[in-house]
Parts: C-alpha cells; structure tokens; sequence
C-alpha cells in the first residue's frame, strides 16, 4: 500500500481521460449502428452479447443520473466563486471545487444544507468555525479564506488540498503495508501531529480526528481538515457545544469522551483519535469495532486493542507501543502533548530510543549498532556477542528468581490462610457440639429445658438452611442434623423425628469425609431412624440401618473414639429390637439382639471412661 497521492490530486491523467472518451465513443458509436441496422435482434439482446459496450453505457448513465441528482438545485456560480465540480457530500453539505474570480484561484467551497442551520446554536457554530480557523495559519492545516451566505444558504471557502484522503488511500490497499510502508504512515502521522499541536497552542481541539479528515497533498504532505467540529479549549473562549453533546465520529472517540456525561474534548483526546488513526494505516483495521454503535463505544471503554504487531509484522516494537501510548485507555499514560506524539514517531523511525518506555541495555546496542555499522563492525562482532549474552542471561537469571520468590510468597499465604480457617471451623464445631450436649443434657419434662432445645432446634435449622450445601462444613451439617433429631425425639415431636431423620439421611448420604464428626453424625441419624422403624414395627428396616450404624460406629471405635450418647443409643435400640423380634416369634433373632445389647451396656459401666465424649479425631 502506497500513502503517496496521485500527481494531479485524484484527477485522471490526459492520456487516461482521452482513453476513456474514446472507450465511452465507441461504445456510443456501436449503439447507434446497430439502432439504424435492419435487424430482428433487440438492444437488451444487443447489449447482452457485447457486455463491453453494456457496462460502458452503463457506467454513462449511471454517473449522468448521479451527476444531475447531485447539482439539483445548485447554481453554478455562488458569489465570486465559480463551481468547477463536487468534490464530496456529507451530513454537513456538499464540497466544491471553485475558482474564485477575483484572484483566480481554486478554492474549497463548502456549501452547509439550510435545515442544518435551522437554529440560531448551528448558525453560531458555523461562525464559530469560520473564527476558529482563520486564527489557524500553518501547512498542515486547511485555512479559511472567507465565509458568507448566498440565497440565505450559507458557505465557506477553504484552502483546496489537492489530493486524496488517508481513508481514501486506506480503501484503495490490497495488502498490509511493508516495512517502508509503516515508516511512510507514522512520517506522515508525525507531521499531522505537529500540525495539530499547533492547532492545540492557538487554543483549538479538532474533535473529529479521523483518516477521512487528513488530506494527503500532491507533496506528500499531510493537511488536517475539517474543523467544523472544532472549538476553542475552555478558558480561550465560551463553547456553543449543548450540555452532554457529543460531536465526532464513535470509532475514533477517546473512551473519556464516550463514557462522560458532559465530554470535555481537550489535547490529549485529539491524541487519542490521531493514534487511532495511525493504528488503522498500520493494520488496516481499527482496534475496536461494534456490530452498533452501542457495542463500539462498549468496545472502546473496555480496551484490550490486538498489539499492533500480531496484525502486521512490519510493524516495529518501538512503533507499537508509541501507537499504544498515543491510544492508551488511560489518560494519564497518554502522550501529554500532540508535540510529544511526533517526537516519538519521529524516534521510532530513526531509531532512537523512544520516551514512552526506558530502553533496556541490549535494546540501546542494538539501535546504537543500526546506527552506526561502521563503529559496531570496528568494536568486533564477538565482544558484542558476549555482552550482549552476559547481559540477556543476567536478565533472565534475575527473572526467574523473582518469579520463584514470588511463588513461595504466594504459597505461605495460601497455606497460613489454609491453615486459619481450618482452625476456625475445628473451633466452631467445638462450641456447636458443646452447646447442643448442654442443651440435650437432662430432662425433657423441664419447661425452661424445652424452651432451650426448641432455640436449639431453631437454630441448628438456620444453620442448615445456610450452610447445608458447603463441603467444608460436612461436619457441622452432620453434627446438627444429628442434635436436630435428637431435638424432636426428646420433645417426642415423633412426626418432626422422622421428617427430619429422613432429610438428614438423604443430605448426609453423599458425605465422604472421614471426619470423626461426620462418621458420629451419620451413625447417630442410622441409629434413631433404626429406632424409629422398630418403634413402629418395621424390623427389617430397622435392621438395615442398624447395620449401616454398626459399621460407621466400628470404623470410629477402630480410631479409638467411644462416643457414649451412641453406645446408649445402640444398646437401647437392641433392646427395642429384641422385643419387637420375640413379639413375632423370632426368637434366634431377638436372642442375638440382647446379647449385643448387654455386651454395649458393660461398655456404659461405672467406671468406663467412654461415657464422655473423646476429644480429636
């Protein structure tokens, strides 16, 4: 891709113009000597069979119907100016190319539509536009010579660039541009950005940067034009912008414009735009873009543009990251000055180290070595190598120390904060078994002592409904589903037992921790669901869970933890069983059950320590 504009501004050449007459009167020709011949064929027929001499004609009329829409209504002369031809239209108006007769020079008349002046906010910001730019007096800048109204339509003649603009030369690309290619785009962006620094000094921020308002003159030169958007900075002069208005094209918006309630354009957003800008002539892509305009602006606030350098690799490191700092999402990282951008631009073409990062040892040899050859080849190419080896190692040495350090950082905190929690919840499940065996403790038939195991069944609910699915606390939920039954079975709330016995059995089914908490809680809730069933005569069904009970206890005895409450349970449950089973002549049965029942109460003895609880697992 070529930034480079045409010789002669866009306009075609002589011989290329008189080539296409001759095209265009041929083809003329053949219409009009097949009209005269005496022939069945037709002219749809015709044309069909000569698809030159179609698109030719085609072509003609086209540009002839798009020519006459276009100048409907337009004289040909406006003033002192004479209009030569449309340049381009837009949401403002219509752009001609004129001469002016009193200085016979081509000019850039700019015709505004009346219904966008309507009201007197748009008259004053044309005006205002008018004011803005005649201050303006530099190459790089489209001047106003003059402005007026004709017919009550009003109008401004600008300086004529001859030539195209960036995003006409951008749309023209079939390719990613090369190395001399990107050095040609960040030249030419360095010069807007000079030219706009001088723009930001006279008190003017553009607000409307893009490729299609900087003009590539027949020199090569940049000329930022359109400054309709234009306004003083605020303390050179009151602004006509409405409170929350926001002017200028999305794509190209810096994000504090797009996310501010009342944007504030000033330098550094102009230098947002212009690195933007830059960033589509590298890549020929913009870095944000939105199925709407709502999902561009979200884009844009976002951040997180593609580097520069994935997209073209000719793309240097240097080029990228000034790219980047001209377009970074914070303000106070961004170039301060438009003057700042086009020094570094201006750096990273003649490499030199640039000021938007510190250029590291091995990054200086190097551009001091592209610099100066003649110099490197005298110092020798084997000491280069050997520092510049030393050097990198050093770096990298020093990298992966810290990036160890770091890790063992990160894994004493994890492992301290590990080692808090688990010492929270041992604590927490210490109280909560401590209170609920106060609670449980005694008799039932004391009202105050009801109250108390009805707060306690309260509350080993709440505890449930909170944490009933956290894993870290299996042992707790087990705990409280074991104390809840034991709740009911004490307030013989019978109904509330074996709904809550059920819903601790399912809950508890899935638990695999080894917990001796756990292992207790569940054994427990067998053990009473085992009591209930006998109570109401179902033994094989007391029996089963009186198995799962035995093994869950077992596995805790193997520990060496006794658990009086559950020894209790178990011989009382034996018993129960074994008159239930004697009751339906089972008797092998029921003889078996009191064995293991008196066996369980010789472990309840006198002197037997297990009749409190032991501590730890």
């Amino acid at each position: 891709m070529s930034l480079e504009s045409p010789e002669t501004g866009g306009d075609p050449t002589p011989d290329s113009r008189a080539e296409r007459l001759r095209g265009l009167g041929d083809a003329i020709d053949a219409f009009l000597e097949f009209r005269d011949r005496d022939t069945p064929e037709s002219a749809e027929e015709m044309l069909a069979r000569d698809p030159q001499v179609r698109d030719r004609l085609v072509l003609f009329a086209e540009g002839a119907a798009s020519l006459a829409d276009e100048t409907q209504g337009v004289p040909r002369r406006i003033g002192a100016y004479r209009l030569i031809r449309q340049l381009g239209s837009g949401g403002q108006g219509q752009v001609w190319l004129a001469e002016d007769t009193r200085l016979r020079r081509r000019v850039a008349l700019k015709l505004l539509r009346p219904e966008a002046l309507a009201s007197p906010d748009a008259r004053a910001r044309l005006q205002r536009e008018a004011e803005v730019l005649s201050r303006l007096d530099h190459p790089g800048i489209c001047t106003i010579y003059e402005s007026g109204t004709s017919d009550e339509d009003p109008w401004l003649a600008m300086r004529w660039v001859e030539g195209p603009s960036l995003a006409q030369l951008l749309g023209r690309a079939t390719r990613l541009p090369g190395r001399a290619e990107v050095l040609e785009a960040a030249h030419i962006v360095e010069q807007a950005a000079r030219a706009l620094h001088a723009a930001h000094e006279a008190g003017v921020v553009h607000r409307d940067l893009k490729p299609a308002n900087l003009l590539i003159g027949k020199d090569g030169r940049p000329v930022l034009v359109d400054f309709g958007l234009a306004r003083p900075e605020a303390g050179s002069g009151s602004t006509l912008t409405r409170t929350g208005e926001r002017l200028g094209t999305s794509a190209y918006q810096a994000p504090e414009l797009i996310a501010a309630a009342r944007p504030t354009p000033d330098p550094k957003s102009d230098v947002y735009s212009l690195g933007v800008t830059l960033y589509e002539a590298l890549t020929l892509q913009r870095p944000y873009e939105g199925a709407t305009s709502l999902s561009l602006e979200r884009s844009i606030q976002e951040g997180g543009a593609p580097d520069g350098r994935r997209l073209n690799r000719a793309i240097s490191r240097d080029l990228a990251i000034v790219v980047a700092t001209a377009m970074d999402q914070d303000r106070s990282r961004r170039y301060a000055s438009a003057h700042d951008f086009a020094e570094d631009l201006r750096r990273a073409r003649e490499h030199e180290p640039i000021r938007a990062r510190p250029a590291g040892p091995v990054l200086r040899l190097r551009r001091r070595i592209r610099r100066s050859p003649v110099l490197a080849t005298a110092a020798g190419g084997l000491l280069v190598t050997l520092t510049s080896g030393l050097l990198i190692s050093q770096r990298l040495l020093r990298e992966v120390r810290d990036e160890r350090d770091e890790k063992g950082r990160l894994l004493h905190v994890a492992e301290t904060a590990q080692r808090r929690a688990d010492q929270g919840f041992t604590k927490a499940m210490e109280a909560l078994e401590r209170m609920l065996s106060r609670v449980m403790g005694g008799s039932a038939a004391d009202p105050e002592r009801r109250k108390l195991i009805g707060k306690a069944r309260d509350f080993c609910r709440g505890f449930l409904r909170d944490h009933g699915d956290d894993a870290r606390l299996h042992p707790l939920v087990a705990s409280a589903y074991r104390w809840l039954a034991e709740s009911h079975r004490q307030l013989e709330d019978w109904d509330a037992w074996e709904r809550d016995l059920r819903e601790g059995l399912v809950m508890t089914s899935h638990f695999v921790s080894d917990d001796a908490r756990t292992l207790l809680g569940r054994a427990t809730l067998h053990g009473q669901y085992a009591d209930l069933c006998a109570r109401a005569g179902r033994i094989d069904e007391a029996g089963g869970h009186q198995a799962i009970a035995e093994a869950l206890c077992n596995r805790l005895l193997a520990r060496g933890r006794r658990d009086a409450d559950l020894l209790r349970q178990r011989a009382r449950l034996d018993g129960t069983l074994a008159e239930e089973l004697r009751g339906q002549g089972r008797l092998a049965a029921a003889e078996s059950h009191e064995r293991r029942a008196a066996l369980t109460a010789a472990l309840l003895g006198p002197e037997d320590p297990c009749r409190a609880p032991a501590r730890g697992d």
